[in-house]
């Protein structure tokens, strides 16, 4: 007999299989001392024990079963980063087995692995088994999930809602057999499944109708109709005890869903019929009326769709016409009207000359730069015509219509555009492709597109990276000069931790290049800090050794703050003592380094205060006071 987890894989082969392969990060990996890599193995080994103990599969596990689970596991997580799985199938999980067979786990006669039971158990009841504590809830999820997918209709009277649905691990595909399920109940025991059917019907419909375009998909505009039709079923069944649809019947579905989804066939009139009724009775009349008056004037769809047909055909001859404007040379705003064509052409105009960029950006660059500025400036000067003309400005004012300030946002969104194709280009001559010129002639061209968006008072959302871009290229180019007015602008804009750590990083190492070593190892201190607090994860700090150790070589000074911190972090990670961590701190004078003074007071008892302008250092001064204070209770205890 099959075990639910081998159902679940064979039923399910592919898509799991593609899912454990995306989250994977490589065909093979080695550890080098990475901590998310090497947790897998008791991992792993925990998971194999959870399946022995708790969930029937004491005769041991097969490695399509754990995958299956693995799968299950990723369903619990998918909303939360995917923490625990991805750091389990960080390498193949054949690799991991084969690791961890001998040590944590053994294979059994019938080719399955299997943990040492008892001692697990009493790892368990000493509360010494590793990752238990996280992953045992997260396995009971995955559980449940798995015998959820291999027995989903789960019919209830209170009914479910496609979100519920797709919580338990579902897709799309799923509804159907679900909407069969809960109709089969509900005609053996229309009474009692009537209001978890309409529940579920009504879910389905507000799945459908935040689709993109959903009018323009026939496949479910006529899924849309027969949900219409299944819910006057049971709103004619039990219209009066039903208040849950009294209003639903307008909102969600209208007697224009399924004059639309029959896309201009004859109208239903029993249908129609039967929602003029119960909307007389619901007091809803008029409403459903206004749907029905638009629904019927959709029926002339076909009619109108032959006078468009004529549009179409000219669209597509302009199409022709437009790709013969596309040369690497480009063109202005001005040159393409006076061709014909109008402002509503230059969305296609765009697309067009976006996909032989796409092809040949090299070749493409400069003729889709000159348009795209162009476009800017057309609409820049076009802002300006109506702001200037106080008359016009007013009636604008009055009325609130909002062309006057879109002027200036497609201007800004243009100058934006032109940007980030700027900076997409400079990526192909960068010093490292021998192009440095042709580099930094793109990186110039982002920032002054950037910067006059700004003007326009519209901000680039990644404006400090434009700038962090221009920055690095000076000082990889020996200019720290030029480099540090760029980079402290990009500071300026930075908005989050990830954007303000890579710019003091490279702040660092522009300040150590111009023998600034006090501003150096500060700003490498809080580039460090910043993203120790915010994407440090498990205790692991042998990431941060290489940019420490650099600081230190290019500043040619151990004994400053810089060392503080690795020491900091070498004793966060286990790899110190605290009377180790004292006797290097000891030789850097604390008078004139901040950190290495706040550190010394934390591993003397005293109190100790985060260093002013090093406030990004407060959670690891937080995990040092408890490393402190765990080493102080186990002293006690001896």
């Amino acid at each position: 007999m099959k075990t639910p987890l081998m159902e679940l894989y064979e039923q399910r082969k592919d898509e799991i299989e593609n899912c454990l392969k995306k989250l994977r990060e490589s065909d093979k990996c080695m550890d080098w001392g990475n901590f998310a890599s090497v947790r897998r193995r008791p991992m792993i080994a925990t998971v194999i024990y959870y399946l022995q103990q708790y969930a029937g599969y004491a005769d041991g596990v097969s490695i399509k079963e754990l995958r299956a689970f693995l799968y299950c596991i990723y369903l619990v997580e998918k909303d939360k980063y995917e923490k625990m799985v991805s750091s389990m199938v960080w390498c193949p999980l054949e690799q991991t087995l084969e690791e961890i067979t001998g040590r944590l786990v053994k294979i059994n006669s019938d080719g399955k692995y299997e943990v040492n039971l008892e001692e697990f158990k009493q790892k368990e009841k000493n509360r010494k088994l590793t990752y238990w504590k996280v992953l045992r809830p997260i396995c009971e999820k995955a559980e449940r999930i798995c015998n959820y997918m291999l027995n989903p209709l789960n019919v209830r009277p209170e009914g479910i809602t496609v979100e519920e649905f797709f919580e338990k691990g579902f897709s799309e595909k799923d509804l159907d057999k679900l909407i069969d399920a809960y109709e089969s109940a509900w005609e053996k025991e229309k009474t009692l499944y009537a209001d978890g059917y309409a529940k579920l019907l009504i879910s389905v419909a507000e799945y459908y109708e935040k689709k993109p375009n959903k009018y323009e998909d026939e496949e479910i505009l006529e899924k849309y109709g027969k949900l219409c039709e299944k819910l006057c079923k049971v709103i004619n069944e039990r219209k009066h005890e039903m208040p849950i649809l009294n209003r639903m019947i307008i909102d969600t579905f209208e007697v224009e869903s399924y004059i639309k989804a029959n896309y201009g066939n004859e109208l239903n009139y029993k249908l129609v019929n039967t929602l003029e009724r119960i909307a007389s009775e619901l007091g809803i009349y008029h409403e459903v009326y206004g749907a029905l008056y638009y629904g019927m004037e959709f029926k002339f769809k076909k009619d109108r769709n032959k006078k468009n047909e004529k549009k179409e055909r000219k669209k597509e001859r302009k199409k022709i016409d437009l790709k013969q404007l596309v040369k690497p040379e480009g063109i202005t705003v001005e040159e393409f009207f006076e061709k014909g064509f109008s402002e509503e052409d230059l969305d296609e105009l765009i697309n067009a000359y976006e996909s032989a960029w796409e092809k040949e950006k090299t070749i493409y660059a400069d003729g889709y730069l000159k348009l795209l500025i162009s476009i800017a400036e057309y609409y820049e000067k076009e802002h300006e015509k109506f702001s200037s003309d106080e008359f016009l400005r007013k009636i604008y004012e009055i009325f609130e219509n909002a062309k006057l300030p879109v002027y200036k946002k497609l201007a800004a969104k243009y100058y934006i555009r032109a940007s980030d194709i700027a900076t997409s280009v400079s990526l192909i001559y960068s010093p490292q492709q021998n192009y440095p010129e042709e580099a930094e002639k793109y990186l110039k061209m982002a920032v002054e597109f950037n910067e006059k968006a700004i003007k326009l008072g519209i901000v680039p959302k990644f404006h400090s990276i434009t700038l962090n871009n221009l920055g690095t290229h000076y000082y990889e180019m020996n200019r720290s000069e030029e480099a540090l007015p760029i980079l402290k602008k990009a500071l300026e804009y930075a908005k989050t931790p990830k954007e303000k750590g890579l710019i003091m990083h490279n702040l660092a190492l522009t300040y150590a290049d111009l023998g600034k070593k006090r501003d150096a190892v500060r700003c490498m201190i809080k580039s460090i800090c910043i993203h120790y607090k915010t994407q440090h994860e498990f205790g692991h700090v042998t990431l941060y050794n290489e940019d420490i150790d650099r600081i230190i070589k290019m500043t040619g000074d151990v004994n400053t703050d810089i060392y503080a911190l690795k020491v900091a972090l070498d004793l966060v990670g286990g790899n110190l003592t605290v009377e180790e961590a004292k006797k290097f701190l000891d030789l850097i004078d604390r008078s004139e380094w901040p950190l290495t003074d706040a550190l010394l007071s934390i591993l003397s008892g005293e109190e100790y205060k985060v260093p002013e302008g090093l406030e990004e250092c407060s959670t690891l001064l937080e995990d040092v006071v408890k490393v402190v204070e765990y080493v102080r209770r186990r002293n006690d205890r001896k």
